[in-house]
């Protein structure tokens, strides 16, 4: 059995395999004196050819894969920036997710103490003392440097989560560039039929893009029912369900989460997905994407940044444009009942059922882990726990870090430092070592409880057009 992992790397301007290779050497177990932890391999599945496939040389077999979507960002300038700020910024309060509220308040107090500032000439007087500097004395050539670092932060990092999450119409080619390249790779790695299962982990914004080709893809893949009309005959015959996880199981399971997200209710859920991904996989449907692991997510203020308000946020994923984990219902649980099928020599017909066009997290399961920012402000405060945003079928994971950076914003880049802290408990946390956490959400050692016992009769169904399907 093998199993493929596609990264997807977060803003800035990262070389290509820098970042896999560094996730790549922490997640894998330390290799044995004089061997290797992975092999570089040609990468057949992407069509960048600055791209190689990472290849563990252990018992499993795991192709690691990067999505480098970096080169396709360039020209960025402060007119994309003060469009984005300004569509983040003009929001009431209450519109204002809760992890950014400290943020957002801090922002407007500078922007309104600024003004009377330069009412009474302070503006003026700061141009006058800058301008009496010594040019290339100490203090002018740090101010320089300083403002030449942030520039380059703003312009080349922040820049990318402009120019990505701001469907404004200069920024609508290089979306459709980023998803369409992404796209790409999931089909060839679906169409070679050479993994069993697919995780999907998405860094930063890069966890953005892997949520967009994920529901992307799910239109492609999803919505397919290959049912073997012989194997359906058979379990009619012995009177069983030919499908009773994603037609009853998996929706009880969903009905029973609560806010609590405590194991009693979120594990049964993450058991009926696992299981529905593999009742679909024994009839031959053809979704792969058993696992998306967002890590440092902005999607924690997916109200802000996917839609203009939370009426709106709301709305949208009612109307099943944002996916939901777990789906939005639909009429006959989390799809809908299909034409019924005619199974060969014989009279019976099986109505399958269909999961809706929303749905691939009714079978991917989507794990969240996130450092806690204190106060708002001391730790990652771009990711964050997602259950409340986009659905409790979600398992969000605090973790921690031994790190200095761990109070600061450059904790974000942490996420697969090798750290080890059974040693470094902190009193009263409930956090988990990050390393360990990613590890146990990627389930690299797992690939056995993803068999499953494949249905692979020669006839296949046929459609018997009586009645019109529901739309999707």
């Amino acid at each position: 059995m093998k199993q493929a992992v596609v990264f997807i790397h977060g803003i800035g301007e990262q070389k290509p395999m820098s970042t896999l290779r560094s996730f790549v050497s922490a997640v894998l177990p330390p290799a044995a004196e004089g061997k290797q932890q992975y092999r570089s391999k040609p990468d057949r599945m992407s069509e960048l050819f600055e791209l190689r496939r990472l290849t563990s040389t252990g018992r499993s077999s795991t192709h690691f894969y990067e999505y480098y979507w970096a080169y396709h960002v360039d020209g960025t300038t402060w007119w994309h920036l003060l469009q984005w700020f300004k569509g983040l910024l003009f929001r009431r309060p209450s519109d204002v997710p809760p992890g950014l509220k400290t943020i957002w308040w801090m922002t407007w107090v500078a922007l309104v103490g600024l003004g009377p500032l330069a009412g009474l000439g302070y503006g003026a007087y700061a141009a006058e003392w800058v301008a009496a500097l010594p040019h290339f004395g100490m203090v002018w050539i740090i101010g320089v440097l300083l403002l030449l670092l942030l520039q380059a932060f703003v312009l080349y990092w922040v820049g990318d989560a402009a120019r990505y999450l701001s469907p404004s119409p200069s920024n609508i080619a290089l979306r459709q560039q980023i998803r369409a390249e992404g796209l790409r790779l999931l089909r060839h790695l679906h169409r070679s039929r050479e993994y069993e299962r697919i995780v999907i982990v998405g860094h930063s914004l890069g966890s953005v893009i892997g949520y967009d080709l994920i529901t992307r893809l799910w239109l492609d893949y999803g919505c397919d029912f290959n049912a073997h009309s012989s194997s359906i005959f058979e379990q009619l015959k012995a009177r069983q369900h030919p499908q009773p996880i994603v037609g009853g199981a998996l929706l009880k399971a969903g009905a029973a989460l609560s806010s609590d997200s405590k194991p009693e209710t979120l594990q049964p859920f993450r058991v009926a997905q696992l299981e529905g991904w593999k009742e679909q996989r024994r009839y031959g449907h053809p979704w792969r994407i058993s696992d998306f692991v967002t890590v440092g997510s902005p999607l924690a203020h997916a109200m802000l940044l996917l839609a203009s308000g939370s009426k709106d946020f709301d709305d949208r994923k009612g109307q099943r444009e944002l996916p939901t984990c777990p789906p939005v219902l639909d009429d006959d649980g989390y799809g809908y009942v299909d034409s019924p099928m005619s199974l060969p020599g014989s009279p019976k017909r099986y109505s399958p059922h269909v999961l809706h066009h929303a749905a691939p997290f009714a079978v991917t399961r989507w794990s969240n882990l996130y450092f806690p920012a204190h106060g708002g402000l001391f730790g990652d405060f771009i990711g964050g726990p997602l259950r409340e945003m986009l659905g409790l079928g979600i398992q969000d994971i605090p973790v921690r870090s031994k790190s200095w950076r761990r109070f600061t914003p450059l904790t974000h880049t942490d996420y697969w430092e090798v750290q080890r802290l059974s040693n470094h408990a902190i009193p009263g946390s409930t956090c988990r070592d990050a390393l360990e956490a990613l590890n146990d959400a990627i389930g690299l050692d797992r690939l056995g409880e993803y068999k499953f016992e494949a249905k692979n009769p020669p006839p296949a169904p046929v459609a018997v057009p009586e009645k019109e399907s529901p739309a999707q």
